[in-house]
């Protein structure tokens, strides 16, 4: 279930629609990834973000793209998450990395480069950041 202390925050979203990979399920304000088909998947550390689920995929679809969820793709939308592991720092604001799993960045990695901290929260130990995806050539 999403922690209701994460997520969205502010700036312009951007919703499309994208077919969900079979068996996957997930919590609105996940983020979301695409596997190696183009189907929808909760993030996992590794993974290239695509962008944050606004619909919740609590029930697993049985085949490929039987179920879609609207996904917010705009990088201009400002998120909270806290580290998967380790203490932000303010020398981070301005620096990408990498997701640790569904609610969380990987500040110890950025060989992704998929998120962009924006912000942090010291105190709490959250990020705002924000999306910065890294398409691949269709070749």
């Amino acid at each position: 279930m999403a922690s209701l202390s994460y997520g969205y925050v502010k700036g312009e979203r951007l919703f499309i629609s994208l077919p969900i990979k079979s068996g996957e399920t997930f919590a609105a304000g996940d983020l979301v990834s695409l596997d190696t088909n183009g189907y929808l998947q909760q993030a996992n550390s590794g993974d290239k973000v695509i962008g944050v689920a606004f619909d919740p995929c609590a029930s697993a679809p049985s085949a490929d793209g039987a179920a879609s969820a609207q996904v917010d793709v705009s990088e201009a939308s400002v998120y909270l998450y806290p580290p998967g592991s380790g203490s932000l720092t303010q020398a981070m604001v301005g620096k990408t990395c990498d997701v640790s799993g569904a609610q969380a960045i990987d500040i110890t990695a950025a060989s992704d480069n998929c998120i962009l901290i924006q912000a942090v929260d010291l105190v709490a130990n959250l990020a705002h950041i924000t999306i910065k995806r890294q398409p691949a050539g269709v070749v």
